[in-house]
């Protein structure tokens, strides 16, 4: 099956997705406060068999060592990942015996062996069998154990979808990526600095989400397709958490999940931009803002097979038309919307970019990923 990010990240020979460990301790609470906001504690890790699935250089890895997992088997197909892998482990003294680096697609993993954590971050939303991925890894957990997972989906990368749409205009006539990204970094290298808590190195945010085919390939996991996947098993947590549980302890025959379902309709749109109080509208006018969205990434991945430029002011159009609608959203994100048209007629002017008269849209990012973790029951 057609895997657009291990087709740009082997065809490139790049692994884009390494975090900054300068100071390790900064990293262990970041990963210790995601995993608590999903529902597992340090000591869920400590004498567990965990599977990651995906795990790019390795870094996220290093948390769960550091908490005492008993082994920890890495599934990544991508060679330069796996390379990266065996160095930062070296480096860090972590013993062999303590790892295991299958080189491949979990498509085509096959074992025996069960899990107590499964932990699969930050490609789902990007590939066409996400839903058949996730049953498996059902399949490769333990009963009672737990399947972290990422989703991501139309609404919550609009504004990064923005950023691309300017960035791949800017670099329309400059052919090898590394030309790309280097004309970029001082774009948006400062747009970076100003989210705190970034991890991240411009240069692998710009490889990843300007020019990798996946982010706008059409594909989408959203929280409420793993809400119907994971059917028949029980929601622990999730980061962020938009949920919600009223239930007495006692009624083991509530439906969690399909409550679950309801809400996620409504406050969906809570996940357009970072640092939004929860936004609650009514699930058809949800729907109908979803259509809007979708039929944009639509549009803009059009641009990027052709890079012509009626569709790019067909997008305009488009933003423009449905800029009433906005006001539901809020004052502070119809300011990012605002500006984000306001960049995009710059653009289509002929003038290059200067992101600095846009602050708003400068420092908004959309909250790209909603992790979720399930017990199996």
């Amino acid at each position: 099956m057609k895997n657009d990010y291990l087709d740009f990240y082997g065809k490139n020979k790049i692994s884009p997705v390494n975090q900054d460990i300068t100071d390790i301790e900064v990293h262990y609470k970041r990963r210790q406060k995601l995993y608590r906001q999903c529902g597992l504690p340090t000591v869920a890790f400590k004498g567990a068999q965990m599977l990651e699935v995906g795990p790019g250089g390795g870094h996220n890895a290093l948390a769960p060592i550091h908490w005492g997992v008993e082994h920890i088997d890495l599934v990544e197909p991508n060679l330069t990942g796996v390379e990266r892998i065996r160095e930062l482990f070296s480096q860090r003294g972590i013993s062999e015996y303590k790892y295991s680096i299958i080189n491949e697609q979990i498509e085509n993993y096959r074992s025996d062996k069960k899990y107590d954590i499964v932990v699969a971050e930050g490609f789902l939303g990007y590939v066409p069998n996400a839903r058949d991925i996730c049953k498996k890894l059902i399949t490769l957990t333990n009963d009672g154990g737990v399947i972290a997972i990422t989703c991501s989906d139309d609404i919550c990368i609009f504004i990064e979808l923005m950023k691309r749409l300017i960035g791949l205009y800017l670099t329309k006539d400059i052919k090898a990526l590394d030309d790309k990204v280097r004309f970029l970094i001082p774009i948006f290298e400062k747009q970076l600095a100003a989210l705190r808590g970034v991890s991240r190195p411009a240069k692998d945010w710009i490889e990843d989400n300007i020019f990798n085919p996946a982010f706008s390939n059409g594909c989408e996991y959203s929280v409420g397709d793993a809400l119907d996947t994971f059917d028949g098993c029980d929601l622990l947590g999730g980061s962020p958490n938009i949920f919600t549980n009223y239930s007495w302890y006692k009624d083991i025959w509530y439906d969690e999940l399909s409550d679950y379902k309801e809400q996620f309709n409504t406050k969906r749109m809570s996940f357009i931009m970072a640092g939004l109080n929860e936004n609650k509208l009514d699930a058809s006018e949800s729907a109908r803002l979803v259509e809007f969205f979708s039929k944009i990434k639509s549009l803009e991945n059009t641009y990027e097979q052709e890079y012509d430029e009626t569709i790019l002011r067909e997008i305009v159009e488009n933003l423009k038309e449905h800029r009433p609608e906005m006001n539901v959203l809020g004052n502070d994100f119809c300011l990012v919307y605002d500006e984000i048209i306001n960049a995009l007629d710059e653009v289509l002017s002929g003038e290059r970019v200067d992101m600095s008269k846009y602050p708003d849209f400068f420092k908004a990012f959309g909250r790209g990923l909603q992790y979720l973790a399930f017990m199996k029951k």
